[in-house]
């Protein structure tokens, strides 16, 4: 998929890729990923972020997403979004506190997408938007200099209307 965006191999090569889960599942039947293994593995992914300090960090899956993130934060709800968190590096107790920024993104796990391809143009989406957050590229900025506002009658309408005809024309 990274290739059919056009990022160049000598860079995604480069890329640092990990699990969240270190281990497989025992039950290939397993649809989700219990509880309990990912609490057993965020330590190791923790230390992980410590080590290589990412700038960016793409989740792949709403598991992923929501165990880098909190509960809140599946897929859906992170589509467009981008959120900042910060990794400790310090590890020890009573060690200067140092922390290290990070951009987040979300995208549906390749083997959802495996298992429904409609979900194939969601994804590559996905990736477009995280490639164009790593070259730098505003991702989920909030819009400036722009008055919304609700409008719920005639009157209130014809109001906003003549004051936009009034504005001067550039």
């Amino acid at each position: 998929a990274v290739y059919e965006l056009g990022i160049p191999p000598e860079v995604s090569n480069n890329w640092y890729i990990t699990n969240l889960v270190k281990h497989g599942a025992l039950d290939p039947n397993l649809g989700s990923i219990p509880t309990s293994w990912i609490k057993n593995c965020l330590p190791l992914l923790h230390e992980e972020f410590r080590l290589v300090r990412p700038k960016y960090l793409l989740c792949l899956g709403s598991e992923a997403s929501k165990a880098v993130l909190g509960s809140a934060f599946g897929v859906t709800n992170m589509h467009g979004r981008v959120v900042d968190i910060e990794i400790p590096l310090h590890s020890q107790e009573g060690e200067e506190p140092q922390m290290h920024k990070v951009r987040v993104m979300a995208a549906l796990h390749p083997a959802a997408v495996h298992r429904t391809p409609e979900l194939e143009d969601a994804f590559m989406e996905q990736l477009r938007l995280f490639w164009h957050m790593v070259n730098g590229g505003e991702v989920g900025a909030e819009e400036k200099d722009i008055d919304h506002g609700n409008i719920y009658t005639e009157r209130e309408l014809s109001r906003v209307v003549d004051q936009i005809l009034a504005l001067p024309v550039e």
